[in-house]
């Protein structure tokens, strides 16, 4: 079974507003951390790591029961940017040989249990050396990374003008194990921004393969709240 990260080392400053740390921000009375990490136990993931900030050490952690779960790790490590949290990982992380993928979501970053689901499986027909993120074309964040898609379903490059055909990132990606001396070479040139890893990836010939839901939602502000909640019912019925 594949690896999962799940980056929750951001601090959320606007989610703030009702709730002191992002990670434990509730949806529909349950926080954010444990509906994004439920849906992968609910798919028998079994080797789930959480990088936390060292602000969240304070974190009320009475509502985040998967923390106890023999399948879940977590750390905390306050970092510049979600591609430092990456590197941090990486670092934290035991790899196999067989290990040639692992799957990192961001906390703020909700998709329905079935999409996760038929993403997995897709990425089990990646090859060692490609990469894969979630995509879509339902846009609610103010500031989307739109990506364009070829005739393979692979991504051509990011930040193109919002227009027919293009799609926006969903913040949950499929990574090749090979990407990570890429990773290191870009802290080391004072990098910043996971999108940036993904343009450098494009840009060294690296094969990214899109996976496409109808709906996404990037909880960064207290109105996503609201969005999150009907999402949420809607997909459970």
């Amino acid at each position: 079974m594949k690896k999962v990260a799940i980056l929750a080392a951001g601090y959320g400053t606007r989610m703030q507003l009702i709730s002191p740390h992002k990670p434990i921000t509730k949806i529909n009375g349950i926080s954010l951390l444990e509906i994004v990490v439920n849906n992968f136990l609910g798919l028998n993931f079994n080797d789930i790591c959480i990088i936390f900030n060292e602000d969240e050490k304070e974190m009320d952690k009475s509502s985040l029961e998967c923390l106890n779960k023999p399948e879940v790790s977590h750390f905390y490590k306050s970092t510049l940017s979600s591609l430092h949290s990456l590197f941090e990982i990486s670092r934290n992380i035991s790899f196999e040989k067989h290990d040639h993928h692992i799957i990192v979501s961001m906390v703020d970053s909700l998709i329905s249990k079935m999409d996760l689901a038929n993403f997995a499986k897709f990425c089990d027909t990646l090859r060692p050396d490609q990469s894969a993120i979630v995509v879509t074309s339902y846009i609610e964040d103010e500031m989307p990374l739109t990506v364009k898609i070829n005739m393979r379903n692979e991504i051509e490059g990011f930040d193109y003008p919002m227009e027919s055909g293009i799609f926006v990132t969903s913040g949950v990606y499929c990574f090749s194990t090979k990407i990570f001396p890429i990773v290191s070479l870009m802290i080391n040139r004072h990098e910043i921004k996971l999108r940036n890893l993904l343009k450098e990836l494009i840009h060294n010939n690296f094969t990214i393969k899109s996976f496409y839901v109808n709906k996404s939602l990037d909880i960064d502000r207290p109105e996503d709240v609201l969005s999150a909640e009907k999402f949420l019912n809607e997909i459970s019925i």
